[in-house]
């Protein structure tokens, strides 16, 4: 069955409406190639949605478009992110979040938090360290947790703690 999109018309009477809006169904629920909308419509709403077996929903949620699968997995598909920000958070295909910024400080016990926690958990961090002198600076996570992490730093050339002035760090989880 062929999507018709000159049906029903304005003239058409209420008792053939039947007759001529089936087929259209028909090939919407087949996915008739013939039927190709030129834009889709998703009212802004503020919740997610509930999972249907079987069914992947797209979704409008303050100007940003989602996904949800029928596993339950949200999705933000669109605005997630500005690639430029030197702080920054993102989530991808699955449900993975990747978090990126800049932390500072200099030694043993440097505790960054999160701007916004990971709901499940936070699998991994990884640290570089940055300063002004190039000294071999390390960087070393000492505890993790879905709100921040701590690390230390050490001085490579020297082996000894303290050296870098802070730390770039990428943090992955869910």
């Amino acid at each position: 069955m062929a999507w018709d999109k000159s049906k029903p018309t304005n003239t058409s009477k209420l008792r053939n409406l039947g007759e001529e809006i089936r087929p259209n169904w028909a090939a919407i629920e087949s996915a008739d190639d013939t039927f190709k909308p030129e834009g889709l419509n998703l009212d802004k709403n503020a919740i997610d949605r509930t999972a249907i077996t079987d069914t992947m929903i797209l979704y409008n949620k303050d100007n940003k478009l989602y996904s949800i699968d029928p596993s339950s997995i949200v999705t933000q598909l669109t605005g997630a992110y500005t690639a430029s920000a030197t702080n920054g958070s993102t989530t991808v295909q699955g449900g993975i979040i990747v978090k990126w910024g800049t932390c500072n400080g200099d030694g043993t016990g440097i505790v960054k938090t999160f701007a916004t926690a990971f709901p499940n958990n936070c699998w991994s961090v990884l640290l570089t360290g940055h300063t002004s002198a190039d000294n071999r600076n390390i960087c070393r996570v000492t505890a993790k947790s879905t709100a921040n992490f701590t690390f230390k730093t050490y001085r490579g050339d020297l082996g000894t703690a303290g050296g870098a002035e802070g730390a770039y760090y990428v943090a992955i989880g869910n």
